[in-house]
């Protein structure tokens, strides 16, 4: 994620369902919690909560009202259950700002 720059990455399940969010602020309080033994760990082990998610359709204007109200930093872009990619808020204020 650092060596990208990615403050986040999806998790897909074995056919593709999208399964969460890992972000770097998982990966530090990992780390935090127990240590390098946290980096020795496999995806699957970890649990998720199920990521929000938005049309790629939808205005920026809905993506902002998304990040609010579910106080989230990511949202995955999707259609019909297929991972599109993803939206950071950071992603929206340079689109804001630009």
């Amino acid at each position: 994620m650092t060596k990208h720059g990615f403050g986040a990455v999806m998790v897909m399940d074995g056919k593709g369902k999208n399964v969460g969010v890992f972000t770097d602020g998982g990966l530090r309080r990992g780390i935090e919690k127990e240590g390098n033994k946290f980096l020795a760990k496999k995806m699957s082990t970890l649990k998720f909560n199920a990521p929000f998610t938005i049309s790629p359709e939808a205005l920026l204007d809905d993506a902002q009202k998304a990040f609010k109200e579910h106080k989230v930093d990511t949202l995955s872009v999707s259609e019909n259950g297929k991972q599109l990619g993803m939206l950071d808020i950071q992603d929206l204020l340079k689109a804001i700002a630009g």
